[in-house]
């Protein structure tokens, strides 16, 4: 039986992965002590983010947040 949001959600986690992989500190696992490779992670994931939130809006989010900001002082 075909469950669409299981094969959704494992599709999902499959990309990011293999946008994680893209990334040669993360992919080769460089860092000789783990703590240094698990902190990469996080900012690897952000920047990742942040490009999907780009080509999604065309705008970056801090710009959001600074034209939001901005017009609730006016």
């Amino acid at each position: 039986e075909f469950d669409r949001d299981k094969y959704r959600w494992r599709h999902l986690i499959e990309n990011f992965f293999a946008k994680l992989k893209q990334y040669q500190g993360i992919a080769t696992r460089y860092d000789k002590r783990a703590c240094d490779f698990l902190g990469g992670i996080p900012w690897v994931a952000t920047v990742i983010w942040l490009n999907w939130w780009q080509a999604l809006f065309g705008v970056p989010p801090l710009q959001i947040l600074i034209s939001s900001a901005i017009r609730k002082k006016l």
